[in-house]
């Protein structure tokens, strides 16, 4: 009986994979000839390039995007994604085209393995994975090399929920220390990724029982994250005073001049 689980679980393994390389190809045929052929355009002229050792020192401690142009932030991370693509693939965008589709594939990839840990069953993932690659916010992730790095931010994001979960499951403090690590990556690239204490702490009761044993157990293992979204709020506000910040204004929450 066990036998016969495990080779089920491992033909629905390769029938996800199968079609998603498949969704893939079929994607790359309609849409990814034709936008491998595009050049850089608009922010990737000023994003990718070859980044002095003093710009690469000075993300750490201000702004991003040392030309002004872009709107205030601290990406540390963002910018050595774009330094290290461009020192590899330099002027070959139909090189890098394709490196940015690889990441795609990896993403989704990584996507189902955590829709599958969440207990979703094969035809769920296999509608989910037809919708996510023909969808337009699919092909814009690609379309434009600067905002790929959303594509490097999700992977990490998600590993690190991946990690997160096998960690509690497995009671293994490397996938825990990992979760940690990439979750770190993935804050420092897009602190849009602020959301990630929150998205592990709601996945934690969407695994496991809510009770009060669990709860104190969930914030515990929540706290480290959380202090890497404050540590990153602190830097922001200390290097970047000009950037957004997050204010609390008697009972309301701002966000920039934006109410939360």
């Amino acid at each position: 009986m066990q036998n016969f689980l495990l080779k089920e679980k491992l033909s629905d393994q390769l029938i996800v994979l199968f079609t998603l390389i498949l969704a893939i190809i079929v994607w790359w045929l309609i849409f990814g000839w034709n936008l491998s052929n595009e050049p850089y355009i608009w922010d990737d002229l000023h994003f990718f390039r070859e980044y002095t050792k003093e710009e690469l020192k000075n993300i750490w401690i201000g702004n991003w995007d040392s030309d002004g142009i872009e709107t205030p932030s601290y990406r540390p991370i963002a910018v050595l994604y774009y330094h290290c693509l461009y020192i590899i693939f330099e002027e070959n965008t139909f090189s890098l085209r394709n490196f940015v589709i690889l990441e795609s594939l990896v993403l989704v990839l990584i996507s189902c393995s955590l829709l599958k840990k969440l207990n979703f069953n094969k035809n769920l993932i296999l509608i989910f994975l037809i919708l996510i690659i023909f969808s337009k916010i699919y092909i814009t992730l690609i379309s434009w090399f600067t905002i790929s790095v959303l594509l490097f931010a999700y992977i990490f994001s998600i590993s690190s929920i991946l990690f997160f979960l096998l960690s509690i499951e497995k009671k293994n403090k490397i996938y825990y220390f990992l979760s940690i690590t990439f979750a770190s990556i993935a804050i420092l690239t897009r602190e849009e990724l602020y959301i990630l204490p929150v998205v592990k702490f709601l996945f934690f009761f969407y695994k496991y029982e809510i009770n009060f044993k669990n709860f104190s157990n969930s914030l515990i293992k929540v706290s480290p994250f959380f202090l890497i979204v404050f540590l990153h709020m602190i830097l922001r506000k200390i290097f970047i005073p000009d950037a957004d910040h997050l204010q609390i204004t008697g009972f309301l929450i701002k966000y920039g001049e934006n109410f939360l």
